[in-house]
């Protein structure tokens, strides 16, 4: 996992902030989707992701792109997030 609080256990980075790989395909491939044990949802993801984009960039001026793939296997559990992640998106300047 990537989170260090332990707030996401259940996202898992895969990847360095970097383009798609033909490698990071066939890792995403055989993962397995989110479920009743390892609950989490894409806003979880998303979280995780711009937390990422934010250590990575140290508000320098980059052109952020952020890729979500996702089964959405899973109902959002905190709606009341989307406008803290939409917040962020914004904030980050971050093209979704």
């Amino acid at each position: 996992t990537i989170d260090d609080d332990n707030n996401y256990k259940n996202v898992t980075g895969l990847s360095t902030i970097a383009p798609v790989s033909l490698d990071l395909v066939k890792q995403l491939h055989v993962m397995e989707a989110a479920s009743v044990e390892t609950p989490a949802d894409d806003l979880d993801g998303n979280i995780v992701a711009l937390a990422l984009v934010l250590r990575r960039t140290c508000n320098k001026k980059y052109d952020n792109r952020l890729v979500v793939i996702t089964d959405a296997a899973t109902r959002t559990n905190n709606s009341s997030d989307l406008k803290a992640v939409c917040t962020m998106i914004q904030n980050l300047e971050v093209n979704l």
